[in-house]
Protein backbone atom coordinates (compact mmCIF):
# COMPACT_ATOMS: atom_id res chain seq x y z
CA UNK A 1 0.00 0.00 0.00
CA UNK A 2 1.75 3.07 -0.74
CA UNK A 3 1.30 6.18 1.90
CA UNK A 4 1.76 9.87 -0.05
CA UNK A 5 4.73 10.99 2.30
CA UNK A 6 2.96 14.73 2.30
CA UNK A 7 -0.46 13.55 3.23
CA UNK A 8 1.07 11.04 5.81
CA UNK A 9 3.43 13.95 7.49
CA UNK A 10 0.43 16.54 7.80
CA UNK A 11 -1.70 13.60 8.96
CA UNK A 12 0.71 13.13 12.07
CA UNK A 13 1.53 16.03 12.85
CA UNK A 14 -2.23 16.82 13.30
CA UNK A 15 -2.41 13.33 15.37
CA UNK A 16 -0.06 14.71 18.09
CA UNK A 17 -2.81 17.24 18.76
CA UNK A 18 -0.68 19.84 20.07
CA UNK A 19 2.28 21.76 19.40
CA UNK A 20 4.78 21.01 22.26
CA UNK A 21 6.86 24.05 21.42
CA UNK A 22 4.92 26.52 19.90
CA UNK A 23 7.91 28.03 18.23
CA UNK A 24 7.56 25.53 16.01
CA UNK A 25 6.80 26.69 12.38
CA UNK A 26 3.51 26.07 11.16
CA UNK A 27 2.43 23.10 9.32
CA UNK A 28 -0.50 23.40 7.82
CA UNK A 29 0.16 24.23 3.60
CA UNK A 30 0.93 21.82 2.29
CA UNK A 31 2.15 23.54 -1.05
CA UNK A 32 5.35 24.00 1.76
CA UNK A 33 5.97 20.58 1.73
CA UNK A 34 9.17 19.32 0.03
CA UNK A 35 9.07 15.86 -0.60
CA UNK A 36 12.69 14.23 -0.11
CA UNK A 37 11.65 10.56 -0.12
CA UNK A 38 8.77 8.30 -0.48
CA UNK A 39 8.85 4.63 -0.05
CA UNK A 40 6.23 1.62 0.19
CA UNK A 41 8.12 0.05 2.79
CA UNK A 42 6.56 -0.46 6.61
CA UNK A 43 9.35 -0.55 9.51
CA UNK A 44 7.50 -2.96 11.97
CA UNK A 45 10.74 -2.18 14.28
CA UNK A 46 10.42 -1.68 17.95
CA UNK A 47 6.93 -2.16 17.06
CA UNK A 48 6.08 -4.10 20.39
CA UNK A 49 8.53 -1.52 22.51
CA UNK A 50 11.42 -3.75 22.45
CA UNK A 51 14.84 -2.93 21.32
CA UNK A 52 15.71 -1.18 17.88
CA UNK A 53 18.47 -2.86 16.25
CA UNK A 54 21.39 -0.39 14.58
CA UNK A 55 20.06 -1.75 11.60
CA UNK A 56 17.57 0.35 10.97
CA UNK A 57 19.90 3.39 10.65
CA UNK A 58 21.95 1.95 8.14
CA UNK A 59 21.64 4.17 5.29
CA UNK A 60 23.17 6.22 3.09
CA UNK A 61 19.74 8.75 2.73
CA UNK A 62 19.56 11.61 5.10
CA UNK A 63 18.08 15.09 5.23
CA UNK A 64 19.42 18.24 4.69
CA UNK A 65 18.22 21.91 5.62
CA UNK A 66 19.58 25.03 6.27
CA UNK A 67 17.52 28.01 8.36
CA UNK A 68 18.49 30.79 10.69
CA UNK A 69 21.89 30.40 9.38
CA UNK A 70 22.15 26.52 10.89
CA UNK A 71 23.08 23.72 8.80
CA UNK A 72 21.15 20.26 9.65
CA UNK A 73 21.41 17.20 8.41
CA UNK A 74 20.23 13.50 9.77
CA UNK A 75 20.45 10.21 8.48
CA UNK A 76 17.10 8.28 7.48
CA UNK A 77 16.23 5.46 8.71
CA UNK A 78 15.23 2.68 6.20
CA UNK A 79 11.59 2.69 5.52
CA UNK A 80 10.92 6.06 6.86
CA UNK A 81 9.36 8.52 5.57
CA UNK A 82 11.23 11.99 5.01
CA UNK A 83 9.88 15.72 4.44
CA UNK A 84 11.93 19.19 5.08
CA UNK A 85 9.09 21.31 5.89
CA UNK A 86 11.22 24.25 7.50
CA UNK A 87 13.34 21.73 9.04
CA UNK A 88 13.93 18.21 8.97
CA UNK A 89 10.79 15.90 9.33
CA UNK A 90 11.15 11.71 10.05
CA UNK A 91 8.08 9.49 10.24
CA UNK A 92 8.17 6.04 11.45
CA UNK A 93 5.86 3.26 10.01
CA UNK A 94 4.13 0.31 12.10
CA UNK A 95 1.97 -2.40 11.17
CA UNK A 96 -1.85 -1.79 12.89
CA UNK A 97 -2.62 -4.98 14.73
CA UNK A 98 -6.36 -3.85 13.80
CA UNK A 99 -6.33 -4.00 9.99
CA UNK A 100 -2.46 -4.65 9.12
CA UNK A 101 -2.31 -1.10 7.63
CA UNK A 102 0.50 1.69 8.02
CA UNK A 103 -0.03 3.55 11.75
CA UNK A 104 2.03 6.32 12.57
CA UNK A 105 4.80 5.26 14.94
CA UNK A 106 7.47 7.95 15.84
CA UNK A 107 7.88 11.45 14.56
CA UNK A 108 11.05 13.45 14.71
CA UNK A 109 11.07 17.19 13.67
CA UNK A 110 14.00 19.28 13.98
CA UNK A 111 14.29 22.70 13.33
CA UNK A 112 15.54 26.41 13.82
CA UNK A 113 13.53 29.11 15.51
CA UNK A 114 14.22 32.69 14.66
CA UNK A 115 16.30 34.24 17.48
CA UNK A 116 13.74 36.93 17.93
CA UNK A 117 11.52 33.96 20.23
CA UNK A 118 13.99 34.30 23.08
CA UNK A 119 14.84 37.92 22.84
CA UNK A 120 13.92 38.68 26.11
CA UNK A 121 16.01 36.13 28.00
CA UNK A 122 19.04 37.30 29.40
CA UNK A 123 22.11 35.99 31.31
CA UNK A 124 24.36 32.63 31.03
CA UNK A 125 24.72 29.32 31.34
CA UNK A 126 22.82 26.66 29.60
CA UNK A 127 21.00 28.61 27.12
CA UNK A 128 19.12 25.60 25.46
CA UNK A 129 17.66 25.27 30.00
CA UNK A 130 16.88 28.66 29.88
CA UNK A 131 14.70 28.52 27.08
CA UNK A 132 12.78 25.07 27.59
CA UNK A 133 12.43 26.42 31.51
CA UNK A 134 11.07 29.61 30.20
CA UNK A 135 8.44 27.98 27.63
CA UNK A 136 7.12 25.10 30.29
CA UNK A 137 6.17 28.16 32.77
CA UNK A 138 3.65 29.17 29.41
CA UNK A 139 0.48 27.59 29.14
CA UNK A 140 0.15 29.40 25.61
CA UNK A 141 3.31 28.05 23.89
CA UNK A 142 3.14 23.94 25.36
CA UNK A 143 -0.30 23.32 24.22
CA UNK A 144 -3.73 22.30 25.43
CA UNK A 145 -4.60 18.95 27.42
CA UNK A 146 -1.20 18.36 28.23
CA UNK A 147 1.08 17.73 31.33
CA UNK A 148 4.67 18.48 31.38
CA UNK A 149 7.53 18.09 33.27
CA UNK A 150 10.16 19.94 34.65
CA UNK A 151 13.51 20.86 32.35
CA UNK A 152 16.13 18.88 32.44
CA UNK A 153 19.65 20.40 31.19
CA UNK A 154 22.93 18.20 30.27
CA UNK A 155 25.65 18.50 28.12
CA UNK A 156 25.73 16.81 24.19
CA UNK A 157 29.32 16.70 23.54
CA UNK A 158 30.49 20.30 23.19
CA UNK A 159 27.00 22.05 23.57
CA UNK A 160 24.88 22.47 25.97
CA UNK A 161 21.48 20.81 25.80
CA UNK A 162 18.17 20.36 27.51
CA UNK A 163 15.05 18.30 27.46
CA UNK A 164 11.35 18.30 28.57
CA UNK A 165 8.44 15.66 28.82
CA UNK A 166 4.89 16.85 28.07
CA UNK A 167 2.19 13.59 28.11
CA UNK A 168 -0.78 14.46 25.98
CA UNK A 169 -3.98 12.54 25.39
CA UNK A 170 -2.79 10.92 22.51
CA UNK A 171 1.00 10.87 22.50
CA UNK A 172 4.02 11.04 24.80
CA UNK A 173 6.54 13.71 23.49
CA UNK A 174 10.06 14.88 24.54
CA UNK A 175 11.19 18.40 23.40
CA UNK A 176 15.28 18.15 23.29
CA UNK A 177 16.99 21.33 22.78
CA UNK A 178 20.74 21.95 21.66
CA UNK A 179 22.39 25.87 22.11
CA UNK A 180 24.76 26.21 19.35
CA UNK A 181 27.26 29.65 19.85
CA UNK A 182 28.37 31.52 17.48
CA UNK A 183 30.85 33.99 16.94
CA UNK A 184 28.85 36.71 14.83
CA UNK A 185 25.55 36.55 17.24
CA UNK A 186 25.04 37.82 20.38
CA UNK A 187 23.49 34.24 21.75
CA UNK A 188 23.76 30.98 20.39
CA UNK A 189 21.37 29.42 18.20
CA UNK A 190 19.05 26.99 18.99
CA UNK A 191 17.93 23.40 17.58
CA UNK A 192 14.90 22.01 18.77
CA UNK A 193 14.30 17.92 18.39
CA UNK A 194 10.39 17.25 18.81
CA UNK A 195 10.45 13.56 19.23
CA UNK A 196 6.75 12.06 19.13
CA UNK A 197 4.88 8.85 20.03
CA UNK A 198 1.70 7.39 20.97
CA UNK A 199 0.83 6.39 23.87
CA UNK A 200 1.52 2.88 23.45
CA UNK A 201 4.40 2.74 22.16
CA UNK A 202 6.28 5.13 25.48
CA UNK A 203 8.95 2.91 25.84
CA UNK A 204 10.25 2.79 22.19
CA UNK A 205 10.96 6.37 22.66
CA UNK A 206 13.69 6.08 25.06
CA UNK A 207 14.85 2.92 23.26
CA UNK A 208 15.36 4.53 20.08
CA UNK A 209 16.31 7.85 20.72
CA UNK A 210 19.79 7.38 20.84
CA UNK A 211 20.12 5.40 17.25
CA UNK A 212 17.25 7.93 15.57
CA UNK A 213 19.72 11.11 16.27
CA UNK A 214 23.11 9.67 16.42
CA UNK A 215 25.51 11.86 13.85
CA UNK A 216 23.04 14.68 13.57
CA UNK A 217 25.36 17.43 12.40
CA UNK A 218 24.98 20.67 13.18
CA UNK A 219 27.22 23.35 11.21
CA UNK A 220 29.17 20.77 9.36
CA UNK A 221 30.10 18.89 13.52
CA UNK A 222 28.21 15.11 14.14
CA UNK A 223 26.69 14.51 17.40
CA UNK A 224 27.35 11.13 19.03
CA UNK A 225 23.89 9.54 20.28
CA UNK A 226 25.08 7.14 21.87
CA UNK A 227 25.42 10.56 24.63
CA UNK A 228 21.66 10.20 24.92
CA UNK A 229 22.80 7.10 27.03
CA UNK A 230 22.86 9.02 29.70
CA UNK A 231 19.37 10.09 30.28
CA UNK A 232 16.69 8.02 32.42
CA UNK A 233 15.41 4.79 31.30
CA UNK A 234 12.96 4.95 31.34
CA UNK A 235 11.69 8.03 30.83
CA UNK A 236 10.07 9.47 33.51
CA UNK A 237 7.11 11.35 31.93
CA UNK A 238 4.51 13.30 33.77
CA UNK A 239 0.87 11.49 34.34
CA UNK A 240 -1.78 13.28 32.39
CA UNK A 241 -3.83 14.77 35.20
CA UNK A 242 -7.52 13.85 35.34
CA UNK A 243 -8.65 17.42 35.19
CA UNK A 244 -6.31 18.54 32.38
CA UNK A 245 -7.68 15.94 29.84
CA UNK A 246 -11.00 16.60 30.76
CA UNK A 247 -10.73 20.76 30.49
CA UNK A 248 -11.87 20.80 26.66
CA UNK A 249 -12.82 23.38 26.91
CA UNK A 250 -10.31 25.62 28.07
CA UNK A 251 -7.35 26.63 25.53
CA UNK A 252 -5.15 26.83 27.71
CA UNK A 253 -5.38 23.94 30.08
CA UNK A 254 -2.48 22.02 31.28
CA UNK A 255 -0.52 21.06 34.27
CA UNK A 256 2.91 21.79 34.80
CA UNK A 257 4.78 19.14 36.95
CA UNK A 258 7.85 19.95 39.24
CA UNK A 259 10.13 18.13 41.23
CA UNK A 260 10.55 21.24 43.27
Amino acid sequence: MRISCRLLSLLCLLFLGCQPISITPTVTDSDTLQSITSTEAVSETAADGGAAPESIIDTADALEYTMEGVNLRLKTPHGWQADVIDGLLLVEHTISMDDGLPDAGMVVYIFVPPPSEFAVLTGSGNFAYAVLNHVVRMPQRVGRDVSVSEPVGFRWGSYDAAYYLLSGLDARTMVLAVAVPSADKPRPSLVVCNISVPNDREGVLRTMLPLILDELTIDGIALDGSALQMLPDPLPFPVLQRETAQSHDDPLAFTFISDR
